[in-house]
């Protein structure tokens, strides 16, 4: 009765979608999306030790009376670039030198092993270049706290547990779940940072109706990830690679990325945000930082388990496509969901996906077969036709 009293206008003001407020930030002509820029310089800190004598009368030979290094210095897997500048020395049985106590004639009366701790002036665009050393203790780092949560064990690298009722979970269902009921029409997922999808299993079962593809960077836990969803599909990458050979899909629905940028450097963290945005997704949904000024970053180099809070509409990642705040998480911090591509006009025409595998056309054949490499390079010849017997059995001529 209450909804017959109603006129049309008002049943339709009072069931409509409430209409969100949409940030879209308009970035300067100077300022490119999600790339370093060239003058970015921060001041970060290398640790190094040193347990071999020959090492060490080497690298003491290398470091000035200023404590600054005159020469190139590798010291176990630390690589040290000229002008390190040395601000601490430890030694279990001398005890540490820093500040003032720091000067080279008492360095090198230390006794080994010590440990060094180096302080330069880095050149982000020019100077990032992860090796393999770093690689590798990134991968067992992370490793190591992923074995521990699967294992269901606590420890302080691998933290709690997961919780798949934790209030950050919680918070992430009650967004997703907004997204998919304003948006009803996202069939495909793509889940970058899965982990051991503590609380995503729960919410895929009361959407069956997703088609879910998660990645990570390590196999062991996509491995338990394949047993317990088998339906599922994953794919192992190391999403801060712009090189890896390792296919995402394209033209998903919608992204999910919580948490995942944020346990990255910043340079990191722009390459795998540029590597999922390249991928062409409808919807990015993450959260943000509204008070982060992308810093802080370079204090935690080779600690791959802290969290940097970042804003991805400030420098550099200048991410220039309208932005909805979804679910509040703290004062300053909340997901936000982004539209990467548009619904409408000639750009959402230019911006479809690729088609399904299954309706993709075979290549053809054209008239002129010097296009072909394997022609030009070699010598074409006539197709001898078989000659078939009385039986319908093909026998070829001739040997």
């Amino acid at each position: 009765e209450a909804l017959t009293a109603l006129t049309a206008p008002e049943r339709e003001q009072r069931f409509e979608p409430t209409r969100l407020p949409v940030v879209c930030r308009r970035r300067a002509a100077d300022r490119e999306v999600l790339a370093i820029p060239e003058d970015l310089t921060v001041k970060c800190k290398s640790m190094a030790s040193c347990a071999d004598a020959d090492a060490w009368a080497d690298l003491c030979n290398k470091i000035g009376e200023d404590m600054v290094l005159q020469f190139p210095a590798v010291l176990g897997d630390a690589a040290l670039k000229a002008g390190s500048e040395c601000v601490r020395a430890g030694s279990e049985m001398d005890g540490v030198l820093e500040g003032s106590k720091l000067r080279k004639r008492d360095l090198e009366r230390l006794r080994l092993p010590v440990e060094l701790t180096f302080e330069c002036d880095m050149n982000v665009s020019a100077e990032w270049r992860p090796d393999i050393a770093y690689l590798q203790r990134k991968f067992d780092m992370l490793g190591q706290a992923y074995e521990t949560n699967l294992m269901n064990g606590y420890s302080s690298l691998g933290r709690e547990r997961p919780d798949p009722w934790h209030p950050m979970n919680r918070l992430a269902v009650n967004a997703l779940g907004q997204v998919l009921s304003r948006y009803p029409g996202i069939r495909t997922v793509l889940d970058v940072g899965c982990g051991e999808m503590a609380w995503m299993g729960y919410f895929l079962q009361e959407h069956p109706e997703l088609t879910y593809v998660g990645v990570d960077i390590l196999p062991y836990c996509l491995a338990v990830n394949f047993r317990r969803f088998p339906k599922c599909q994953f794919i192992q990458t190391d999403l801060s690679n712009l090189s890896g050979i390792e296919v995402l899909p394209q033209g998903c629905d919608l992204v999910i990325a919580k948490e995942v940028f944020n346990q990255m450097v910043l340079p990191d963290a722009v390459d795998a945000l540029r590597r999922v945005v390249s991928t062409r997704p409808r919807f990015l949904l993450t959260h943000i930082h509204s008070s982060s000024h992308n810093t802080g970053w370079e204090a935690r180099i080779g600690k791959h388990l802290e969290y940097t809070p970042y804003d991805y509409g400030k420098p550099p990642f200048n991410l220039p496509y309208p932005m909805v705040h979804v679910q509040r998480i703290t004062e300053d911090s909340a997901f936000v969901l982004y539209q990467i591509l548009p619904d409408r006009g000639p750009a959402a025409v230019a911006a479809l996906p690729p088609p399904l595998v299954d309706k993709l056309p075979l290549p053809e054949v054209g008239e002129d077969l010097e296009l072909f490499t394997t022609v030009a390079d070699g010598e074409l010849e006539e197709a001898r036709a078989p000659v078939v017997s009385g039986s319908g059995t093909a026998e070829r001529r001739g040997a």
